[in-house]
């Protein structure tokens, strides 16, 4: 799907890269997903992140790791 999403000249949105935490272990492995995903969409694109906020503070900590990614 980066393939595809690279290949536009417009804009799009990057969703599901987490699998619905399916397949998320760690928060380390988010780390690993955000970047991957970061590194192959264009700087244009967004990523969308579904968060469930009743554990922790998921939509705090995902900024906080997407602002260090991105300063990276």
């Amino acid at each position: 799907m980066c393939g595809i999403i690279r290949s536009t000249d417009k804009p799009c949105i990057a969703f599901k890269v987490l699998a619905a935490g399916r397949a998320i272990n760690s928060k380390n492995q988010i780390r690993e997903e955000f970047t991957f995903t970061l590194k192959n969409i264009k700087p244009t694109d967004v990523l969308l992140v579904g968060m469930y906020q009743k554990f922790n503070d998921q939509l705090g900590e995902n900024a906080a790791m997407i602002a260090e990614l991105c300063q990276e």
